[in-house]
């Protein structure tokens, strides 16, 4: 998974706004909100 995003973004696939939540951290939120039993995507901590 962080190998597509990380891809994504590079290619414009992603906005912004998303790239930004990915690098603030938000993102583990969002997961743990949107998908609380799926294991937390490596490199975001836990």
């Amino acid at each position: 998974m962080r190998r597509d995003l990380s891809a994504a973004l590079k290619t414009g696939a992603v906005d912004d706004g998303l790239s930004q939540v990915v690098k603030d951290g938000t993102w583990l939120k969002l997961h743990r909100q949107f998908l609380p039993t799926a294991p937390v995507p490596a490199g975001f901590g836990s």
